[in-house]
């Protein structure tokens, strides 16, 4: 679930640099490039959390009324109707307002022991820092 991006201490103990469908296109990037002798000694250490931490979270929302009925929604928006006839900004709305249920079912869905787990790894990891402090780079997979 954690994989660094700057060694080959992980906490599954693999070594390879991380593939695009692991850990998103700026961190395989990243690791590509401290992996580099000529340019590693630019790269700061670096983590990411892997696709596998947020699989629970992805498969829980997955499975609800709310997700498929989202779906549906976005799906007829992207097909030019909506479930009330009309078009356009009605189904913008519609669309708008299934995300926003999703967001807030999102709210509610706490850790795993295997997350809660990582994300304390991670945190002893950036305390042993001599700064104690690391910059947070979060991306969309569809930015990648």
């Amino acid at each position: 679930m954690l994989v660094s991006l700057t060694n080959s201490r992980t906490s599954s103990g693999a070594s390879a640099i991380p593939s695009v469908d692991q850990v998103g296109g700026k961190a395989a990037s990243l690791a590509k490039l401290y992996s580099t002798p000529e340019l590693s000694q630019h790269v700061p250490r670096a983590f990411a959390l892997s696709v596998d931490f947020f699989r629970p979270w992805i498969d829980t929302i997955a499975s609800t009324k709310e997700f498929s009925e989202a779906k549906s929604v976005i799906e007829s928006a992207a097909n030019g109707s909506s479930s009330g006839g009309g078009g356009g900004e009605d189904t913008i709305s519609e669309a708008i307002a299934s995300c926003t249920v999703l967001k807030e079912l999102c709210r509610t869905i706490s850790l795993s022991s295997d997350q809660s787990a990582t994300l304390t790894e991670l945190r002893s990891e950036v305390k042993s820092w001599s700064i104690g402090l690391a910059a947070v780079r979060s991306s969309a997979p569809e930015e990648d």
